[in-house]
């Protein structure tokens, strides 16, 4: 349980009015170093992911985006048993915050650090459903459906009025790379991969029912071995888009631009279990990208730290044993 982080819901904001370009609905990375491959035991579970950092705002380096997305995940107890392998329902739901960004103070203008005001505004809510299966050998695969709602605040200035639909695979494995023993005094060695790839649908705008944002494809990767109670390893992502899309700075009375995007990121994480608590610490760097570019036309550097934990809230209670009874 404690190296099992669910699949989370976070928008990326778009570049409305300062970086020519903009990023997927979901984040380029926002899973990379995870693992919901693996079906949860049943409960409930709190997770939340901060995070912040990256230059790709409309402001152009003034702010770094900081963002925090509680979630509830429900680990039904209804399994089913599909050509000898069980597989777990299970649903998770949220509603990510995001707060620091600057935003131009007269509408359809570039935003400069002297006209700039920052807000914070519930993203787009997100849910999704679907079940994880236990493949055996140390396997696992989960297949989430679900998206992304309106929202009905500041942000649908900026397109974010949209329906986005979601598909998250997952593929992983684990298991023992060094067994340890009692004689030596040592603990096992566990590694495990973990891969996921995010397919995204972009909707029409509710309001002007123009498209502004277009479908796109992440991959996310995982790989890390586990001591005892700390996880450490690499965190890795890719993330392009799927249509040659027109991007602001159209959007603020200047020339679109049509330029499909993608960039790649590496970076460390470790993660520690706290009695069942776990807290994961990653910070990822670009090592590629496409089309992401600054005001200025300079190559944009994103860079991010993220801090993810999960709290176990219910657990259904352990089943007695029956009462033994003899006969005389």
């Amino acid at each position: 349980m404690k190296t099992k982080i669910a699949s989370l819901a976070l928008g990326a904001l778009a570049l409305f009015c300062g970086s020519a370009y903009a990023a997927p609905i979901t984040p380029p990375g926002e899973e990379a170093g995870l693992y919901a491959a693996a079906p949860l035991p049943e409960g409930v579970y709190f997770v939340n992911i901060f995070g912040t950092g990256g230059d790709y705002l409309v402001d152009d380096r003034r702010s770094n985006l900081t963002f925090d997305v509680p979630v509830i995940v429900w680990a039904t107890p209804w399994q089913v048993n599909l050509f000898g392998f069980n597989g777990r329902f299970e649903v998770i739901a949220g509603p990510p915050i995001i707060g620091n960004v600057g935003i131009a103070q007269s509408p359809r203008t570039v935003c400069a650090s002297n006209t700039c005001r920052d807000f914070t505004a519930m993203y787009n809510p997100f849910g999704e459903a679907g079940f994880a299966w236990d493949l055996g050998g140390g396997w696992s695969f989960s297949s989430f459906d679900g998206g992304y709602a309106p929202v009905d605040n500041e942000l649908r200035l900026f397109g974010q009025n949209i329906w986005v639909y979601n598909n998250r695979s997952w593929l992983s494995w684990s298991g023992n790379l060094w067994g340890g023993g009692m004689k030596d005094g040592t603990a096992p060695i566990k590694g495990t991969i973990a891969v996921e790839n995010v397919y995204g649908l972009t909707g029409n705008d509710l309001q002007t029912n123009a498209r502004v944002k277009p479908d796109y494809d992440n991959v996310n990767f995982g790989a890390w071995v586990t001591v005892g109670k700390w996880n450490v390893g690499l965190a890795a992502f890719y993330s392009t888009d799927l249509e040659d899309f027109a991007y602001g700075p159209g959007q603020c009375g200047l020339n679109r631009v049509r330029s499909a995007q993608s960039r790649a990121a590496i970076g460390p994480m470790v993660q520690y279990d706290f009695g069942g608590i776990s807290v994961q610490a990653q910070y990822t760097f670009d090592v590629y990208d496409q089309n992401y570019r600054n005001l200025d036309g300079t190559e944009m550097q994103i860079n991010q730290f993220w801090l993810k934990t999960i709290i176990p809230l219910w657990t259904p209670p352990a089943l007695e044993p029956a009462p033994v009874t003899y006969k005389k």
